[in-house]
């Protein structure tokens, strides 16, 4: 178990999330909150690694998965996973991994549609945890440390304006070390 939470528009239905998925319980008034549990995820539509997150102020609740393949999001009551767009690379010829590294975990800020997530990287030059942010409940993504933005919009080829030189690429990749 990851955590639990708590509806709040209504303190007798409570979440958990974990590793095999997003469950629900609810008191009907048999006291039965937090003793008989409901899976609300479903089927995962790929069979790899994964984390889970649920948007308790969504209404009904939405539900994100997050896999080395992909992010996908349903609402509480859809029984199918929907997923997101993966970024391809504009320029050159092939697409890049839309997560980058394995998943390690998912969170909703609160705010409408913020979510957090971490995935372990191992690269040629970096290896360890990526935090990225949505604003937009996992439409687009945007790395938390704000001056590496235009490496990565360099490197997904999506940088408007004049192209970096190699001297400006080098300076926003050691601001990683």
């Amino acid at each position: 178990l990851h955590h639990l939470e708590f509806d709040p528009k209504n303190g007798h239905i409570l979440y958990a999330v974990g590793t095999n998925g997003i469950y629900k319980s609810a008191d009907i008034g048999e006291r039965e909150m937090g003793t008989v549990w409901r899976s609300i995820g479903g089927e995962t539509p790929i069979a790899s690694e994964h984390v889970f997150a649920v948007d308790v102020n969504a209404s009904p609740a939405r539900l994100y998965l997050l896999t080395r393949h992909g992010f996908f999001s349903k609402n509480e009551n859809e029984p199918e996973w929907i997923a997101h767009p993966q970024a391809t690379r504009i320029r050159g010829f092939s697409t890049v991994d839309s997560i980058g590294g394995a998943p390690l975990w998912l969170r909703i800020d609160g705010h409408s549609g913020r979510i957090f997530r971490a995935v372990e990287v191992s690269q040629r030059n970096f290896s360890g945890p990526f935090i990225s942010v949505s604003d937009d409940s996992g439409e687009t993504w945007s790395p938390i440390l704000r001056a590496l933005k235009p490496l990565v919009d360099w490197s997904l080829g999506t940088l408007e304006g004049n192209p970096m030189t190699d001297a400006e690429i080098r300076q926003l990749a050691d601001v990683r070390r």
